[in-house]
Formats: structure tokens, C-alpha cells, sequence
């Protein structure tokens, strides 16, 4: 099949992974789509529509939206194309602009989730369904984004395909992880992954403050909105930087007692997805702690493999770190109990996605 692919972020991972799982399948692909970071690489083969930063009003990439895609859809218009629309910014435009063409959507994140005026969130999302509706088929990355669009099971419609953000299979290749333990009297506690949330800031302060017996340490790069002054600074926490993925997972959690991915529960995109935090926690046996009122949250509770904090309340940050030390070995116990190939991608859910015929 043609599968011409149009993507919000060109030189995302997630993005470029997906279609190197159709080109490998046999399918022929096209790769549109826009520039956010050009510090970040991308494929040759992908044709840029338009660049913009993260900093550039939304009103105006609405506009770049607008024009490219117009233009995008006049020059390829074959009707034996079935097109894969990634985000709702995409999708909604395209359907406008290519209408009647076949298409497959994925939503990753609930982007509109982010507009701060509840009435145009309610109008955005009578569009997300519009688009589900019509899409061949629609990709979700969290069971909790169907809960969101749908609370009542018997609403969902039956084009929508599950694929959680799972470890990819190249990382058998490097070297196995290491059978886990640790120190419960000396606790590292680490987050590891781009930071664009206080509330990790505010778990990391507390349990430095609180514990100063354990350590907590930090592995990626850094938002400019956290400049070096609002990093907590004691001798048990530890900044390392960027790494890379998934090269370095194996070493740096080989180092790590306990993964945090505390997000930002005031977000519903934080509250409904379900991070690859929850499937590295697994694949290398490390408990993991996530922001309580969460969907990562039940689901870690339902598997018995780490805790929940509210990570605005240091009290209960606390009360997290001594439950840690009370039963961390039981995690661990459970932890082995699951197996790892849990945690890893599939990439038979090509044949899902394209099982149109349903």
C-alpha cells in the first residue's frame, strides 16, 4: 500500500519510528511534514511543509498549517494513497483540505487538552471525534485516552487500534539488564527522561531535603524554563545530562533504585496517557512511582510494581520514600514476575492498522 505519512514534528522519534515499522513491512511511504527543533535530526527522504519553534504563537502555526497543507493536498491528490495523520493539528486540517481520501490518525497526546478556554476545549474535542469517526482507522498510545474520549465502553467506536509507547525491540541488542537490588538505606531515586515538569523538581526536592541518606538524580536535558537557579542543589542530588536512547538505558538504570515519573496531574494529557517510562520500568526491573489521580498510576497499582506521591504535598512525597524503603524487595518480586517481552513493541500492529476491512 501507499502510505503517505503527514507529521506534526518531523524529527520526532516516536514519528520517524513509526514509519520505518510500515517501510519495513513492505509499504511504500512519503514522509510531509514540519521543522520545531532544528537542533534534531531527520531523514533525508522527509519533505519539510514549514518551520516553526515552540515559542511561535499558536494562531500563527495555525496559519503555516493552513497554507502548506493546501498546498501539500493539490500536488498529491492520487485516490490509491491512504494518508497517516499524526496529532489533531494535522488531522483536522487535513480532512478539511483532503476530503474524501482515506486516512489513518494517531494521537499521541490530547493536544487540545492544553487550550486554557473550556469552551474552545469542548469544540476541539467534538472535532477530535469528528476525525476519529471518519478515519479508517485511529491510534491511540494510552487505553486512558479512549477512557478520556469515551467514559462509557459501549460508546467507543471499533476503529480505534491500542499501541502503548512499548520499548522497541533494538534494545536486545545491547546488553542485558543486570538483576536489580538495592541499599535501603541508600536509596537512588532517578529521573531519567527530558525535563519539563516542576513536579519532578518538587520530588527531588523533598526527598534530598527530607532523606539526605538517599540520592536523587536526574538523566536528560533540561527545559530553559528550569534555568540552573530553580535546581535543587545538595550534595545528594546529581545532574548528568543528555544521554542517548535507547544506547545508554541498559548503564543508567543499572544505577537507578527507583524510576520518578511524577507529571503534572493539573494537565489531562499527563492524567490520561501512559508514558515508556511505565515499560522501562519493567524491561529493567526497577519500581517506579507516578502522580497520584493519574492513569500510569492505577495502571502501576493494578501490576503491584511501584507507588504513587502527590507531588505537590511533601508530606506525601515522604510518605512515598518510607513506604520504598518498607516493601521495595516485594516490588521487585513483582517486577519479575512479569514478563519482559510485555515491554517491548510489536511491530506485527502494522497488520492492526491496516486491517481496513473490518
Amino acid at each position: 500500500m501507499k502510505i503517505y505519512f503527514v507529521l506534526s514534528s518531523v524529527n520526532d522519534p516516536h514519528a520517524n519510528k513509526r514509519v520505518k515499522d510500515f517501510e519495513r513491512f513492505g509499504h511504500e511511504t512519503r514522509i510531509y511534514g514540519f521543522l520545531r527543533h532544528s537542533h534534531l535530526k531527520f531523514g533525508d527522504d522527509t519533505q519539510v511543509l514549514g518551520r516553526f519553534t515552540d515559542d511561535v504563537p499558536y494562531i500563527k502555526r495555525l496559519s503555516l498549517y493552513v497554507r502548506s497543507l493546501r498546498r501539500l493536498f493539490k500536488k498529491e491528490n492520487g485516490k490509491d494513497i491512504i494518508w497517516y495523520y499524526q496529532g489533531l493539528d494535522i488531522a483536522m486540517f487535513s480532512v478539511l483540505f483532503n476530503r474524501k481520501r482515506r486516512f489513518i490518525y494517531e494521537e499521541c497526546d490530547l493536544v487540545h487538552t492544553y487550550v486554557s478556554n473550556p469552551l474552545l476545549r469542548a469544540v476541539f474535542e467534538r472535532i477530535d471525534k469528528y476525525v476519529i469517526r471518519k478515519s479508517l482507522k485511529t491510534v491511540t498510545t494510552s487505553e486512558g485516552f479512549i477512557q478520556y474520549h469515551y467514559p462509557s465502553p459501549q460508546k467507543r467506536p471499533d476503529n480505534i487500534v491500542l499501541i502503548p509507547n512499548r520499548l522497541s525491540r533494538d534494545i536486545l541488542r545491547l546488553k542485558s539488564p543486570e538483576p536489580h537490588d538495592a541499599d535501603l538505606g541508600h536509596l537512588r531515586f532517578a529521573y531519567v527522561g527530558g525535563m519539563r515538569f516542576k513536579t519532578l523538581l518538587n520530588v527531588a526536592d523533598a526527598i534530598s531535603e527530607k532523606f539526605p541518606q538517599h540520592e536523587f538524580h536526574f538523566y536528560g536535558f533540561f527545559d530553559p524554563m528550569f534555568p540552573e537557579a530553580l535546581r535543587p542543589h545538595r550534595p545528594n542530588v546529581f545532574y548528568h545530562g543528555a544521554f542517548k536512547s535507547p544506547v545508554d538505558l541498559p548503564d543508567i538504570y543499572a544505577s537507578v533504585d527507583v524510576s520518578i515519573c511524577t507529571y503534572d496531574y493539573h494537565v489531562d494529557n499527563v492524567r490520561y496517557a501512559e508514558p515508556n517510562k511505565l515499560y522501562e520500568a519493567i524491561y529493567f526491573r526497577c519500581p517506579i512511582v507516578a502522580s497520584k489521580g493519574t492513569f500510569l498510576a492505577e495502571k502501576i497499582k493494578s501490576m503491584g510494581i511501584g507507588y504513587e506521591c502527590d507531588p505537590y504535598a511533601p508530606e506525601d512525597i515522604e510518605r512515598m520514600v518510607l513506604q520504598v524503603e518498607k516493601d521495595y524487595h516485594e516490588k521487585l518480586s513483582t517486577l519479575a514476575s512479569v514478563e519482559r517481552s510485555v515491554a517491548l513493541d510489536d511491530e506485527s500492529y502494522v497488520n492492526d492498522i491496516l486491517d481496513i476491512h473490518n
